[in-house]
């Protein structure tokens, strides 16, 4: 517990280098738990992989959730974001996508490279586990 809040003091104050999948794991489930809604979030990376700034964009229902790419978007321009991972949870299933999900991500990938802003990953978290859609080959990661 006491290692638990120690890490997550450092995730919140910027400390730790966000550059390998577990620690990206780490820090989306502890920044998703409990969360009894469908949330998407973003977390906006510098050029180094360093955390510029996580926020909680769009909320939705116990089963979907409504996202605007463009207001995605202008959020990690304003953010000087040159990376980006995205999240959401699925809090009442498992932790894969559906076809809505991976239809958005593809919509994603296109938009933020027309921006000049490379997406890492998307995680989708549930209480059984976590996806990542790079790990699965649905994105090209870094």
């Amino acid at each position: 517990e006491l290692g638990r809040r120690y890490s997550s003091q450092q995730l919140k104050q910027h400390k730790l280098e966000l550059n390998h999948s577990a620690q990206l794991l780490k820090f989306l489930q502890y920044e998703f738990s409990g969360e009894n809604q469908e949330v998407f979030a973003v977390l906006c990376l510098d050029a180094h992989l360093r955390k510029i700034n996580f926020k909680k964009l769009f909320f939705g229902a116990v089963n979907s959730c409504e996202i605007s790419i463009n207001q995605l978007l202008r959020y990690c321009i304003a953010q000087h974001a040159t990376f980006i991972v995205i999240a959401h949870n699925h809090p009442l299933g498992k932790a894969q996508p559906s076809t809505a999900d991976i239809e958005l991500t593809e919509r994603i990938l296109q938009a933020s490279q027309l921006v000049d802003i490379q997406l890492i990953d998307h995680f989708i978290l549930s209480p059984e586990g976590a996806f990542s859609f790079a790990e699965h080959s649905l994105i090209q990661s870094v």
